[in-house]
């Protein structure tokens, strides 16, 4: 029986020390592999996720608590000659009115109209389901005071350090980060789409124009021809589009240039957007809870050299009689709709003009003291972090 030798081998003495190495090494290489796929995921659900607001799929419908929403899309081919973006909370009442209104105006079938929510409500999801004039999409604001009854961003009870409750208004901040979140949210998935046009802001309480979407485009040309600094434009000033009857119909096809802008109907392009987010500083940290005196602060000391065009005659109106900032013993809106109906009449001669003129009163004083409800740096973090820097510019 033969007997098998075994050769004993030798290693070096430093054998051991290669062979944890070595081990080690590829245990980092494969955490750091692992890393880098659940990175990409986290990617590409944010990226697709994100894309689902403007794409062309006829019927996406998300579940979640027991909640069923549907994203319709009637019409595929979109000529996305402007995007529309109506922010939402829940007075149903109003947003009526502003959807009939949009049904009137003309060229309302080239733009894709997008609800953005902070309140979730199926009275109106069915009301936006009626609309048949346009392609339209729903998104909602995740970090809602709905979904965040007793922790913030919602309301709070309980104290600081110092036993003292946050000086905040958890209903008025939410407006504000609603605002910022939905155009970081929008803009971004533009990009994607490499749209080219601009973003119309409106809010559930506005009234529209039936030549609105015209007089926009008109304002665009006018931009070009004497004001190269304009990259904010306003449907309406503040006074006139809060009360119609002070709107002077002399002024139907006059636009004024200002530093002061208004937060009626403004709209703008993805590059003015991607400047304002380089000073997202000056409006996530600006101690005022409303987003338009925010955007104001931006405009005053981040961006000194945007001039805001704004249309002298109102194609936009505020109906609201009831909200967060104004209160009314009737918030019924009849009346008002009766009264612009009567002064739109008026001034329907004068409506979808060839060209718009300068008017050559004096600008506006911009006022830059901060209204306060703005102290708690929870509130500066949470909007710093819904900014998003991945947008490029078109």
């Amino acid at each position: 029986m033969l007997k098998q030798t075994w050769k004993t081998t030798s290693y070096p003495s430093n054998y051991k020390k290669r062979t944890i190495c070595t081990k080690v090494n590829i245990l980092f290489s494969i955490f750091l592999i692992f890393g880098f796929i659940v990175l990409y995921l986290q990617y590409y659900h944010v990226d697709n996720s994100i894309k689902t607001i403007i794409s062309n799929v006829p019927s996406l419908k998300v579940t979640g608590s027991n909640r069923t929403v549907t994203f319709s899309n009637v019409y595929t081919n979109i000529s996305k000659e402007l995007v529309i973006v109506v922010q939402v909370h829940n007075r149903d009442m109003y947003l009526t009115h502003l959807i009939d209104s949009l049904r009137n105006a003309a060229g309302i079938e080239t733009v894709l109209l997008i609800f953005s929510h902070d309140y979730y409500d199926e009275k109106l999801n069915k009301l936006i389901a009626k609309i048949d004039f346009c392609s339209y999409k729903q998104i909602y604001y995740p970090y809602s005071v709905q979904n965040h009854t007793n922790s913030f961003p919602g309301p709070e009870t309980n104290t600081d350090k110092n036993g003292k409750r946050p000086n905040r208004n958890a209903t008025t901040a939410q407006i504000k980060h609603h605002w910022w979140w939905k155009a970081n949210v929008v803009f971004n998935a533009l990009s994607v789409q490499k749209y080219q046009g601009l973003v119309l802001l409106l809010e559930e309480d506005f009234y529209v124009l039936e030549d609105f979407i015209f007089s926009l485009k008109q304002m665009q040309i006018a931009a070009n021809k004497f004001c190269n600094n304009c990259k904010i434009l306003s449907l309406a000033d503040n006074p006139d589009a809060t009360n119609i009857g002070r709107a002077k119909i002399t002024n139907a096809n006059q636009v004024r240039i200002t530093k002061k802008f208004s937060n009626m109907g403004i709209a703008l392009n993805i590059k003015t957007w991607n400047e304002i987010v380089n000073c997202a500083d000056s409006f996530c940290k600006y101690n005022d809870d409303n987003w338009d005196f925010s955007l104001q602060n931006v405009i005053s000391t981040c961006l000194e050299d945007t001039d805001t065009m704004m249309l002298m005659f109102p194609r936009v109106v505020h109906i609201g009689a009831c909200g967060v900032h104004v209160t009314s013993k009737n918030c019924d809106s009849t009346e008002t709709i009766l009264k612009i109906k009567d002064k739109f009449k008026e001034v329907k001669s004068l409506l979808f003009p060839r060209s718009l003129e300068k008017h050559s009163r004096n600008p506006y004083p911009v006022y830059s003291r901060p209204n306060g409800g703005w102290e708690d740096v929870r509130d500066h973090q949470l909007c710093r972090n819904m900014t998003t820097s991945t947008a490029k510019e078109l």
